[in-house]
């Protein structure tokens, strides 16, 4: 085993000092009443949970809101989690959550979700959105121009059936790409399940949704390296890999694997424009 990197072992610090307290309010009788607040910067929770979880989930939101990077990754949320009072103080820069997560009135990337409730958006710089079967029509995609220190966005899909949810997606960043922001380095459409039925080469490479060279997929390493033939090499050329969703949390704190995915996508990249101006 190699040794643990701080941002590991601070992560094992806090399971250990939140794992006793099951239910919210989130307490420690050895800290302060605003330890968690002042002390974690970087919070990831991943899976389904009991009905009985969602409101302690909600109390570790509540009392961790100076966190820098924040990942909730749901197939399904409760509405305890729509609680305008767990993100009421959150700016973090890295994000992961759920579409579904928002409020139909929170669908938009202005600097506030209402009068009383500043954006949880205003510092952000990485977001993966996780879709869900809500359309682009729902959200206000114009808005995205609003982020203006948004460098890096991700939509994920997690449906392991379903090959709708990537098209959802790809509607996402269709409409989504005339309001990219000027800040932003690349866009991923991230993969996270597939069955190899899916001809996903025949899916791709329908350029609708593509048009900006920003825009890269991500596929996941079973299904990366699973691909022989034309198709591997087409998709060996065209995508980047990514962890399963699984592994990422295999070292505790998944941000240092979402960091290198990242830097994938933008070495992706940056192969395309080298090769387009060889041409």
């Amino acid at each position: 085993m190699g040794r643990a990197t701080s941002s590991q072992r601070y992560c094992h610090r806090f399971n250990q000092a939140v794992e006793p307290s099951s239910y919210c309010p989130i307490s420690h009788p050895t800290k302060s009443s605003d330890f968690f607040s002042s002390h974690v910067r970087s919070l990831y929770i991943r899976g389904g949970h009991p009905p009985i979880m969602w409101r302690s989930i909600n109390g570790v939101l509540k009392a961790c809101q100076k966190v820098q990077k924040l990942g909730l990754i749901f197939l399904w949320v409760d509405d305890s989690l729509r609680d305008d009072d767990a993100w009421r103080e959150m700016r973090p820069q890295m994000l992961s959550l759920p579409m579904m997560l928002f409020k139909p009135t929170h669908r938009h990337f202005h600097s506030k979700f209402s009068a009383e409730q500043p954006s949880i958006f205003a510092n952000i710089t990485h977001l993966e959105l996780i879709v869900d079967n809500t359309g682009p029509e729902s959200w206000s995609w114009s808005s995205l121009a609003d982020l203006k220190t948004l460098t890096h966005l991700c939509f994920s899909t997690l449906s392991i059936v379903d090959p709708e949810c990537l098209e959802v997606a790809r509607e996402h960043i269709a409409t989504a790409t005339p309001f990219f922001p000027h800040s932003l380095v690349v866009c991923v459409l991230a993969i996270q399940y597939a069955r190899l039925d899916w001809r996903l080469q025949k899916v791709l490479k329908d350029g609708r949704w593509n048009i900006d060279d920003r825009v890269v997929v991500a596929l996941t390493e079973s299904y990366y390296d699973r691909r022989r033939g034309n198709e591997g090499e087409w998709i060996q050329k065209e995508m980047v890999r990514r962890q399963e969703p699984y592994r990422e949390l295999g070292s505790g704190c998944p941000w240092e694997s979402m960091i290198s995915f990242w830097d994938r996508a933008e070495r992706k990249i940056a192969e395309r424009r080298q090769a387009q101006s060889g041409e």
